[in-house]
């Protein structure tokens, strides 16, 4: 069921960041990495842990776009994602 939920997780971003999903790579928690994890059931698992790297995703996008605004225009609203 883990790798239902990785697969679900994994399309997830590249769909927020416009990459092939092949591109992504998720890692399993445990509690030595993530202290104070619950268990959860696939389908919650998968809505709470897909909202959470969506989010992610985001800001690391967002992050990205900034960046790049900063680097090549000074506007970000100059700066895009374009997807191939």
């Amino acid at each position: 069921m883990r790798l239902i939920v990785n697969t679900k997780i994994a399309q997830v971003v590249a769909e927020n960041l416009g990459i092939d999903v092949s591109r992504c790579k998720v890692m399993i928690t445990s509690t030595e990495k993530n202290h104070n994890t619950s268990a959860t059931a696939a389908s919650s698992g998968t809505d709470l842990n897909a909202m959470a790297a969506s989010l992610a995703a985001l800001k690391i996008k967002d992050r990205i776009v900034n960046l790049a605004a900063q680097v090549f225009t000074n506007e970000k609203h100059d700066a895009h994602f374009e997807y191939a």
